[in-house]
């Protein structure tokens, strides 16, 4: 394993230390304590797991034994408010002083108010269109290459999405080790249309693309994708599908061709390697059976090369092959927005999934008025 990825793993969540003596004391069964964790906490943070209300609220207090020191805040409440709207009205009296979930117009409309700032960022988060290659006209690479040129990428982006996202159309994302900021495609109608000839399908063809049904932006993307693919004579059959059935019959490879997003599980390059290139750990390139053994072999390569240039050499291989090759159209690189009162200080935002944060530095200026 590359010494960068064993590090990477160790010190991230998947990781975190819990004081065995403490949990043993709650096992229940074989559970090794698991169950008692969920509500508990026996770790070595700067904040102790004090109450979780489900569906309302998750309070923290500061950890007095820290071995960094007590935080400066001493209570910290995390408030579950699924509507928008209303987190932008708690935001804005100052009931609250950050905001995670606002919509971009909600962040359009409060980015210039005094005493509010929008922190953006971008997270470790690809949207894509995934095509399975064992369908009739997607096994053809020239087909798959047509449908890479019929999107506009930079209508999606500036249109729909308007600012929460960036333009990405590799594996690995921004700034992993290994990024490929290489985005040859772009929408070009005439090219697309000479492909599908090539391929012996100038009159086009029907094929389906499943999406989150209700999602956003994923309901307005999967229009705008109809509509691309539409225009070089691909008729796109829409089927908005309840996420949890959509992705088990993703994972049947059941379907045709999908509108879906991967967030890293962890920061190092080797996560997505593995999802979108090795289909021997049954992931994204399995789902899609893209049974390359080319790509595959170049992932285990990368996950075993000890030095670092090398290792990133291996990862440009990889991506640009996969860009090129792979049953994929990688739509963007999803950019996080942030709403916070401008009283909060030292806020790092999480860029992975947005709720691992570390929040021993994070303090408050005094608020005189509100």
């Amino acid at each position: 394993m590359a010494p960068d990825l064993f590090l990477t793993v160790l010190a991230f969540t998947t990781s975190a230390i819990v004081n065995p003596k403490e949990v043993e004391t709650h096992v229940s069964g074989n559970d090794m304590g698991s169950t008692w964790l969920t509500d508990h906490s026996a770790g070595s943070g700067p904040y102790i797991l004090a109450k979780w209300d489900r569906n309302s609220q998750i309070v923290l207090k500061a950890n007095p034994n820290y071995w960094r020191g007590k935080p400066a805040i001493d209570t910290i409440i995390i408030k579950h408010v699924p509507e928008p709207a209303t987190q932008r009205l708690l935001l804005e009296k100052g009931d609250v002083d950050i905001a995670f979930g606002l919509t971009i117009d909600l962040i359009d409309q409060i980015k210039d108010k005094p005493g509010i700032r929008v922190m953006s960022y971008p997270v470790l988060q690809l949207a894509y269109i995934g095509m399975n290659v064992n369908n009739k006209y997607l096994s053809d690479e020239r087909v798959r290459t047509a449908i890479k040129y019929a999107i506009d990428y930079d209508g999606i982006i500036k249109d729909i999405l308007r600012g929460g996202a960036m333009k990405v159309q590799t594996i690995i994302p921004y700034p992993l080790l290994g990024f490929n900021p290489s985005t040859p495609f772009y929408r070009d109608i005439n090219k697309a249309k000479q492909l599908l000839a090539e391929a012996g399908y100038a009159n086009g063809f029907e094929i389906e693309l499943a999406y989150p049904a209700g999602a956003h932006p994923q309901e307005e993307i999967a229009q705008k994708i109809q509509r691309d693919l539409g225009d070089v004579g691909i008729r796109v059959v829409l089927r908005p599908t309840a996420a949890s059935e959509m992705y088990q019959r993703y994972r049947q490879q059941a379907l045709q061709m999908v509108l879906a997003g991967w967030g890293s599980d962890y920061p190092d390059p080797d996560n997505n390697a593995k999802a979108f290139g090795n289909y021997r750990i049954k992931q994204l390139a399995w789902r899609n059976m893209w049974y390359d053994n080319t790509s595959a072999d170049l992932v285990e390569r990368a996950f075993r090369e000890s030095d670092r240039a090398s290792r990133e050499a291996l990862y440009k291989q990889l991506t640009e092959y996969i860009l090129q090759l792979g049953p994929y159209v990688v739509l963007y690189q999803v950019v996080q927005h942030v709403a916070m009162r401008t009283w909060v200080e030292n806020f790092v935002p999480d860029p992975s999934f947005g709720t691992y944060l570390h929040l021993y530095k994070v303090y408050k200026e005094a608020v005189v008025s509100r």
